[in-house]
């Protein structure tokens, strides 16, 4: 279905015919409605996306400050400060996935925390390897090297985080409904 606008847009903005149907703007069918249910499952998912990436900006700021003391400051190894500005980034990220990305504030937090550790566990150990390589052996920039690896992460990140973490509830089970 088509919505119908008062106003007729310049020609430019009509179908590449020159001919969109009258009182239409072909440009705003496509912000109304679009017939690609993968346009509409990115619509609904674009708010949490959002947020996930606010929550892993926080997460990845702990994670770089962290790195950035233990090995300026006080002089760690890369290995050692990896580990620990990994761990202090993992309980950063939990808690901002949790009650802000997805929302979820009467869940059991229990199996919530068993499932994050476990895709987060998998998702830090190859972050942990990939970052280390990139440092050894293509003697990258410790952070350069800790960037390449969060990016290469991320879309894995989500997909787990929103499918099998913080999966949205059932209708009518009183769980949180995700948009």
């Amino acid at each position: 279905p088509t919505r119908r606008f008062p106003s007729r847009e310049p020609a430019f903005f009509d179908a590449p015919s020159g001919r969109g149907a009258p009182g239409v703007c072909s440009c705003m069918l496509l912000a109304v409605s679009h017939p690609n249910p993968l346009f509409s499952r990115i619509r609904r998912h674009a708010p949490v996306f959002a947020r996930f990436l606010v929550s892993g900006g926080l997460g990845a700021t702990v994670d770089f400050g962290t790195l950035l003391i233990c090995t300026r400051l006080l002089d760690w190894p890369p290995a050692t400060a990896l580990l620990l500005s990994g761990s202090l980034a993992l309980l950063t990220v939990f808690l901002c996935n949790k009650y802000f990305t997805f929302r979820l504030h009467e869940t059991k937090a229990r199996s919530e925390v068993w499932k994050f550790l476990l895709v987060y566990g998998n998702s830090a150990l190859m972050n942990y390897l990939i970052s280390l390589c990139l440092i050894h052996f293509l003697a990258v920039p410790e952070f350069i090297g800790k960037a390449v690896a969060v990016l290469l992460l991320l879309g894995l990140n989500y997909i787990f985080l929103r499918g099998f973490v913080f999966r949205p509830g059932k209708p009518g089970t009183g769980d949180v409904i995700l948009p």
